[in-house]
């Protein structure tokens, strides 16, 4: 029986998501040097509405103000980086969370990840989070040499032990369009040692909770019990995607759309 795209393997480094990675560093840059985050007070736009980010003969126009929601944001870093959700996707969609926690199940361009004994998170991984149906997706920006600190464990019992966020070495990228307790409206990247606490962990947060599950994978994997990084119990569902690139054909796109602004930032060293 051939694996299903839930679980097959992963190269180390997936396809394609340094080029997401860049990508997302140029968008979160340009909005904030342009004035169009950092708390901003603008109404947010969230996907499910009428788009605020355009799309027009082939160039992607970022909403005012720096407000489109997670999943727009992230729907605009895989596009405009030559990348397609679907192969037959023609156009820019600003998918919501709902259709990503079923990415990687067959008929897209994304796969359910793997960590492996020496491989977890990649730059331009995917992570997504729903519960009680609410729903937060955010993208892996920089990652270090050893991302969840898992040098310092020396046995797999210890995997089952709470994780040390201080150990962590990576950074994420995200937009919110709801302002909430030290986070700001707009893209944002911020580092995951700094960001997580331990009421996080307690489960009342499900965008920390899936970093909890996932250094728990990593952990496991460097073990060699690898599993596929998705995860259920009861409402809460999470896992972590990447992109085929071109090991599925169509799944990028040879002409990517020009991301309108974008000229004030290809000089800096993001």
């Amino acid at each position: 029986m051939q694996p299903s795209p839930s679980d097959e393997r992963l190269p180390s480094g997936g396809v394609c998501s340094n080029s997401a990675a860049r990508e997302t560093r140029s968008l979160s840059s340009l909005w904030r040097s342009n004035g169009r985050s950092c708390g901003s007070s603008a109404k947010p736009h969230y996907s499910q509405r009428a788009p605020r980010m355009t799309y027009r003969r082939g160039v992607l126009d970022p909403a005012p103000n720096g407000t489109n929601d997670c999943s727009a944001f992230v729907s605009s870093i895989i596009y405009s980086s030559g990348l397609r959700v679907t192969p037959k996707q023609s156009n820019f969609v600003a998918f919501t969370t709902a259709n990503m926690i079923s990415w990687g199940e067959g008929g897209d361009c994304f796969k359910v990840g793997r960590f492996t004994e020496n491989s977890s998170v990649v730059p331009g991984d995917v992570i997504v989070a729903r519960r009680h149906g609410v729903g937060h997706v955010v993208m892996v920006d920089r990652v270090g040499e050893d991302p969840f600190g898992l040098r310092k464990i020396a046995s797999v019992n210890d995997c089952k032990r709470e994780p040390n966020f201080r150990d962590w070495d990576f950074t994420l990228t995200e937009s919110t369009a709801k302002r909430a307790s030290g986070i700001k409206i707009g893209p944002s990247i911020w580092d995951a040692k700094k960001s997580f606490s331990y009421s996080a962990r307690g489960g009342n947060n499900h965008s920390a909770r899936v970093f909890v599950d996932l250094w728990r994978s990593a952990c496991e994997a460097k073990f060699g019990k690898p599993r596929a990084l998705k995860f259920q119990n009861g409402t809460y569902k999470s896992r972590l995607i990447r992109h085929a690139g071109n090991s599925v054909v169509g799944c990028t796109n040879p002409n990517p759309p020009e991301l309108k602004n974008q000229d004030c930032v290809k000089s800096c060293n993001l």
